[in-house]
């Protein structure tokens, strides 16, 4: 139990990381893409 509680928590991390990384990319490369249209 131990060891999955750890494993859901990196799992969970990651996620977090990956969607704030997704947000970010949306929010600086959309408008940059935009100006360069």
């Amino acid at each position: 139990m131990k060891f999955f509680g750890k494993v859901n928590i990196k799992n969970s991390v990651k996620l977090s990381v990956l969607l704030n990384l997704f947000i970010y990319f949306f929010l600086i490369w959309n408008p940059i893409n935009y100006l360069v249209q």
